[in-house]
C-alpha cells in the first residue's frame, strides 16, 4: 500500500490514495460486523433470516413480519394474544396502531422484545 507521512505541530498525520482509505474504511466496518455476531452468538441471541430483516427494513408490518416467520395466522396469533382476528388485521395493516398492553401480549406470543414491534 503506498502513503506519505508528514509531521504537523506535534502531531503525524498519513496521506494515502482514496482507494486504500475506503478499503480500510470497508475492512474496519467488516471487523465491527464480525465483532456484533459474537456478541451475538456469545449472548445466544436469536438471529433472523436475510428475508426478515429485509422485510422489516423495507418498512413492513412488524407484528405481519414476525407472525409469518414464526409460521402463525392471524388467527392462531389473535388467540394466543387474547384480541380478535380483526383486530390484529387492523394493527397489521396498520388502521390501528395497537395499544401497549396489545402489543406486549403481541410480543410476548411473538417472542421478540416490545421494541421490536413499534
Amino acid at each position: 500500500m503506498r502513503y506519505e507521512t508528514f509531521s504537523k505541530g506535534n502531531k503525524e498525520f498519513i496521506i494515502l490514495p482514496i482507494k486504500h482509505f475506503e478499503k480500510l474504511k470497508n475492512d474496519a466496518e467488516m471487523v465491527d460486523d464480525i465483532r456484533a455476531y459474537d456478541e451475538a452468538i456469545a449472548q445466544e441471541l436469536e438471529m433472523f433470516p436475510s428475508h426478515v430483516v429485509n422485510n422489516l427494513l423495507d418498512g413492513h408490518n412488524p407484528v405481519m413480519v414476525y407472525r409469518k416467520h414464526r409460521n402463525l395466522t392471524q388467527v392462531d396469533l389473535a388467540g394466543k394474544a387474547n384480541i380478535s382476528r380483526g383486530h390484529l388485521a387492523q394493527i397489521e395493516t396498520g388502521k390501528k396502531i395497537g395499544s401497549v398492553a396489545v402489543l406486549k401480549s403481541l410480543a410476548e406470543v411473538l417472542d421478540v422484545d416490545l421494541d421490536d414491534l413499534v
